[in-house]
């Protein structure tokens, strides 16, 4: 059977649907990932992966065998937090998953806690979107993550931990921004949006997100209500990104409390308060609970939920 560290070529290339992406996930060249496949490849006598097709996806035989070897991971990673929650082993590790945008603002001082009560333990952090996160956890890569939505799957354990105010952001340089003034958030003081004639901002450019993001099913949501039309000329899959480009003047940008305040430019933006029934949204922490939670992971939740 193979070892290893084939199963995480293998594994790596499954989940990211490209030798490119995987390559770079594992720090090796695209050449020598290939190579590595191939001869996996020859010693199983099977094809794993249909290279023809994009995304690259596996064939029925390597579907198969992902399978047993997702499911060998997981077996592994219970036995291992079991073992160290018994032991209370110093090689205890942690990993946690979040979107980007409270990777630097959020996660920081919380880590800077559990690693005070768990100073001998691991921690691992991976960023990606919420879908990718959900993705990660099924797969047994995460023992918990930030999420901002509370719509999963059944699976999924989720409980809140904070929530945070929503905004509209736009360029300082528009024109809109003058007709507009009395609505501004100004001194940081937030009011609700609920007198704002949302239809002024119609017909003007909006970086979006990629669709499947919870956020971005809350602002189509608002805008039909609204009855704001848009120009949707951008699309991103990060908040903080956005954000970073509305200040640089390419569009406007919804964005939450937590993304503002690790924008480096929000000098360059008015901020406008959305209205009362999308004014706040929560946050939570999920993780799977089909699989073992270990002591340390369920310490981190506790931290999360007290601060």
């Amino acid at each position: 059977m193979i070892h290893g560290q084939q199963e995480k070529v293998i594994l790596s290339v499954y989940r990211n649907k490209s030798f490119t992406k995987a390559a770079s996930e594992l720090g090796i060249s695209q050449p020598a990932l290939s190579a590595a496949v191939n001869k996996i490849e020859k010693k199983l006598g099977i094809r794993i992966f249909e290279r023809k097709q994009t995304p690259i996806c596996p064939t029925e035989e390597g579907m198969v065998l992902i399978e047993y070897l997702k499911k060998s991971q997981l077996e592994y990673q219970v036995c291992f937090h079991k073992i160290n929650d018994i032991i209370k082993n110093k090689n205890a590790k942690l990993t946690i998953g979040t979107p980007a945008a409270y990777a630097n603002t959020y996660l920081p001082d919380k880590i800077v806690k559990f690693k005070k009560k768990y100073a001998e333990s691991k921690v691992s952090i991976r960023i990606a979107t919420l879908p990718e996160l959900m993705d990660m956890s099924e797969e047994g890569l995460l023992d918990c993550f930030i999420s901002t939505s509370d719509n999963l799957e059944p699976d999924f354990s989720i409980q809140k931990i904070f929530t945070e105010k929503m905004y509209l952001c736009v360029p300082k340089s528009w024109e809109i921004n003058e007709k507009m003034r009395q609505y501004q958030i100004k001194k940081g003081v937030f009011e609700n949006g609920n007198e704002i004639d949302w239809k002024q901002f119609s017909n003007l450019e909006l970086i979006t997100l990629e669709e499947n993001q919870p956020l971005q099913k809350d602002i189509n949501k608002f805008l039909e209500k609204e009855q704001v039309s848009v120009n949707r000329k951008m699309i991103v899959n990060q908040v903080l990104l956005g954000i970073e480009l509305a200040a640089q003047g390419l569009g406007m940008m919804f964005c939450s409390e937590v993304v503002l305040m690790n924008c480096h430019n929000r000098e360059r933006l008015c901020i406008y308060p959305l209205p009362d029934y999308l004014s706040e949204r929560n946050l939570y922490v999920a993780y799977n609970g089909k699989y073992y939670s270990s002591d340390i992971c369920r310490g981190f939740i506790d931290i999360l939920r007290n601060n």
